[in-house]
């Protein structure tokens, strides 16, 4: 079964045309276009920060109630 993928969403932004400049190089040099470029390099990074919260957010969940036992140890 072949899915596709409806591109029927939009993201709109204004940013300094320096770092226009610097985003259409690196595109560039990848051999993308700017919204490939940035469409994949977006959701990476969005993927990377749900990721690491997920871990973090289980991390806690880990830990027991109260305070850390070095701590009172040290105390």
């Amino acid at each position: 079964m072949v899915t596709t993928s409806r591109n029927d969403a939009r993201l709109n932004f204004r940013l300094a045309s320096e770092l226009k400049e610097v985003i259409e190089q690196a595109a560039a040099h990848l051999g993308q276009t700017v919204s490939d470029f940035a469409i994949s390099t977006l959701v990476q990074n969005a993927r990377s920060v749900i990721e690491e919260h997920d871990r973090t957010e289980l991390t806690n969940q880990d830990r027991p109630d109260g305070p850390d036992q070095d701590t009172v140890n040290q105390g």
